[in-house]
């Protein structure tokens, strides 16, 4: 099993995600059971059924890629006094076509809550930060 590394934080806005992504498909299951007795006799010119049944295939894909994700997700916390960048760490990065540094959080395997000043430990750039002490230069380079 891969380990996948997350954020308190970010591990209970996925466990959320999981219960809302499970809600939504009962619901569902109850709109394609409603759109099976309105058109019983003719259910393959049945649109709501039909989009109901897709609705709930995009649901279960993504709850089921949310579900493998969190099978190796393991909690960290991040450390109080870190001596190189790791997961949880603030760091400044100076781009080279910015003149201000941008102050970014290496954040988890996936970042809950899609925030935008946070960079997964997995990313490019996350994976050329981590490990760097307080006045290292990491280069990165951005893939087209």
């Amino acid at each position: 099993m891969i380990l996948r590394y997350f954020l308190r934080h970010d591990l209970i806005e996925l466990e959320k995600k999981v219960r809302a992504l499970q809600a939504e498909i009962v619901e569902v299951g109850s709109r394609i059971s409603e759109a099976c007795d309105q058109g019983a006799e003719t259910y393959h010119d049945n649109a709501p059924f039909e989009e109901a049944v897709r609705h709930q295939q995009i649901l279960s894909a993504q709850l089921s890629n949310i579900l493998s994700i969190l099978r190796g997700a393991q909690p960290i916390d991040p450390p109080q006094s870190p001596k190189t960048v790791c997961v949880g760490t603030k760091v400044l990065v100076i781009f080279d076509n910015e003149e201000k540094p941008v102050e970014l959080t290496i954040g988890s395997f996936r970042n809950a809550l899609n925030e935008d000043d946070i960079v997964s430990y997995v990313s490019p750039l996350g994976q050329s930060l981590i490990g760097a002490k307080p006045g290292d230069s990491c280069s990165y380079v951005l893939q087209k």
